[in-house]
């Protein structure tokens, strides 16, 4: 029980998963928490659960109709005339829950993994985003909830079948956005782009957004933190910057936050949105419920040792359904006690949280001053 996991998946938080994707049901825990009073990343952050005393307010147990429905993609302004306005628009496509799928690689999880994925999202009505040289026809039954991921370099040259409903480019530095022609080739397609989350990534975002960009889908590593940095950010510090740069920037609306990277545990996504994400995507925490082991440290995928059991396909998709069920369910219990009827108006609502880090700042500092160095941060700083 103590191997499992690595650096920054705990035992409990594999033993939760493996629960939740066998049952469908939210863990039921004894009375009271021993454990440290905050931590780093989603555990600086706790939720307001100020109208929890309101029971009519639990949508969980059927009471009140609580939507957990998101919309991947967004409208233009209405600006212009008719005919601009019909040319900027893209497609807009709703799924019933703010969380995708992001399929690693086949050659390090086999096919019968990227096929389950495949059935369970067809099942839920979500999707999962595959890199486009793993497809193949045994996918095909599944098609409509597959978005493939294609580099910009080889855009033309994949073998994909022809409107896929969401498709993702993967660009780099030199070559950061897809040929014009290739987009107006698929009116029916939806457009994301994925961008790695590394310094400055925000300003690439906002880019992408004023050129007309409807999806950006962001990457932090597999441990939620920041790629090629010093002193990288985690994944909450992350969301928050680039939010509140697209709204400094009056562009917020216009474009569909995926944030992928480190989302491990139920209460991840509500605070992902809360720190103004519009959805999760899913990777490790989909490979622990199958019962994926690795070796190491999975904080890359090229890093990473896997030891996939064999499974029977229908058991394999039904304990991610579960795990999406159980998520669903922890979901609603939050915004329940929120008061909040919509996933979507939880977007960028900082003001019903509290984060650790500024508490302290603002609270206690006034009162004991800043916190004192230790005599081994004191030599450390000499």
């Amino acid at each position: 029980y103590l191997q499992l996991g690595d650096g920054y998946w705990k035992p409990e938080q594999v033993l939760t998963i493996w629960n939740e994707s066998s049952t469908g049901r939210i863990p039921v825990r004894g009375m009271g928490y021993g454990g440290p009073f905050k931590g780093t990343g989603f555990d600086g952050i706790w939720t307001d659960m100020s109208e929890i005393v309101r029971p009519t307010r639990d949508g969980i147990h059927g009471r009140e109709y609580i939507s957990t429905a998101v919309d991947i993609g967004t409208e233009p302004l209405p600006l212009g005339t008719p005919d601009q306005w019909e040319a900027a628009r893209q497609p807009v496509y709703p799924i019933p829950l703010p969380i995708v799928f992001q399929a690693l690689p086949a050659h390090l999880t086999g096919r019968p993994v990227l096929e389950a994925l495949a059935d369970a999202a067809a099942r839920t009505g979500t999707l999962v985003f595959i890199d486009a040289q793993d497809w193949d026809d045994d996918l095909l039954p599944h098609f409509r909830n597959l978005a493939p991921t294609v580099d910009v370099e080889a855009a033309g040259t994949e073998h994909w079948p022809p409107r896929p409903q969401i498709q993702e480019w993967r660009g780099t530095a030199d070559q950061p956005h897809p040929p014009l022609r290739l987009t107006y080739e698929y009116p029916e397609t939806l457009w994301s782009f994925r961008v790695w989350m590394q310094p400055g990534f925000e300003d690439r975002v906002v880019n992408l957004v004023r050129e007309g960009a409807t999806c950006v889908h962001l990457r932090a590593d597999l441990h939620g933190r920041e790629w090629n940095s010093d002193s990288p950010r985690s994944l909450t510090e992350m969301i928050r910057s680039v939010h509140c740069r697209l709204v400094a920037e009056n562009l917020r609306d216009r474009v569909t936050l995926i944030v992928g990277g480190g989302i491990i545990a139920a209460e991840h996504v509500p605070k992902a949105i809360l720190c103004g994400a519009d959805l999760v995507a899913l990777d490790t925490a989909a490979l622990v419920a199958l019962q994926v082991e690795w070796s190491g440290q999975l904080q890359h995928q090229d890093l990473a040792s896997l030891q996939v059991p064999r499974f029977e396909p229908e058991w394999a998709v039904q304990r991610l359904m579960n795990l999406l069920c159980a998520w669903r369910d922890q979901l609603l219990e939050i915004l329940g006690a929120m008061g909040l009827r919509d996933v979507r108006r939880l977007r960028g609502e900082v003001g019903r949280a509290i984060f650790a880090d500024e508490m302290e700042r603002e609270v206690f500092e006034p009162i004991f001053g800043k916190k004192k160095q230790t005599d081994q941060e004191n030599q450390s700083d000499v």
